[in-house]
């Protein structure tokens, strides 16, 4: 089954220099908690298709959510600004055509740690995709 997380996710280790600055920490769900920095964390908060007679079907459009980790600030914004980039469109990954992508701005946030501030920028990608047969 096509997997629009899993062709999102390929295309971002394959964005040069988006792996420049998280090498493959690009984790979905959950970073792990001890993970190096800077890193980035994913999840689809949606997934839907359009509706016509014969029930649910594409083009799709998922929201996937993603945060920007590192203990810089100037460095998180810049991963996030990568983000909005990184999935030009269109472009087949497998099965799976991404077309458009939309974002919002990214908003600010982070954590106090035992290791000290680890900032936090977060980043929803509106993605449209097609399943190809």
């Amino acid at each position: 089954m096509a997997d629009i997380a899993v062709a999102v996710r390929n295309r971002l280790v394959a964005n040069a220099p988006l792996v420049a600055k998280v090498a493959t920490r690009i984790y979905p769900v959950n970073r792990p908690q001890d993970s190096l920095l800077p890193a980035i964390r994913y999840i689809v908060i949606s997934d839907n298709g359009e509706e016509h007679l014969k029930g649910q079907g594409g083009p799709f459009t998922a929201r996937i959510q993603f945060d920007a980790f590192s203990k810089s600030y100037l460095e998180t914004r810049e991963i996030a600004r990568l983000l909005t980039v990184a999935l030009p469109g269109p472009v087949v990954d497998g099965t799976i055509q991404i077309g458009r992508v939309l974002w919002d701005r990214p908003n600010d946030g982070g954590d106090d740690t035992t290791g000290g501030y680890i900032h936090r920028a977060r980043v929803d990608l509106l993605v449209e995709y097609a399943v190809l047969a």
